[in-house]
């Protein structure tokens, strides 16, 4: 966001309970829910900022290993926290926010604590 020179720089952090996993990575599939019993759902992480947003033409390669968006980057953030996130039974994926600024979004399956 420090390329923002006007409006506010805001940053936002969300999280929910949503049901229907979606191998397609489309956040509009996932739905607000009132889980009972059994099924647990995922978590949906929801990261949203203010600034110069994402190019289109980039979006499908922002998670290949040393691509970055900045001259300064390293191109190993986005890699290495799919991966992890993957590693969980997740997904992490991105999108470009209206009218302007990015959205980063996760999801990570909600099990039951084990007892020891």
């Amino acid at each position: 966001m420090s390329e923002v020179d006007e409006g506010p720089r805001e940053l936002e952090v969300c999280s929910e309970q949503v049901s229907g996993r979606d191998s397609g990575l489309k956040p509009e599939n996932f739905e607000q829910s009132n889980l009972a019993g059994d099924e647990r759902g995922d978590l949906l992480i929801t990261v949203r900022d203010s600034g110069p947003g994402l190019d289109p033409q980039i979006v499908d390669r922002l998670f290949e290993p040393f691509y970055s968006s900045k001259p300064e980057g390293l191109g190993m953030g986005l890699t290495i926290s799919r991966s992890i996130i993957e590693a969980h039974g997740g997904q992490l994926w991105a999108k470009q926010d209206a009218p302007r600024g990015a959205v980063f979004q996760f999801t990570l399956p909600i099990r039951e604590a084990q007892s020891s």
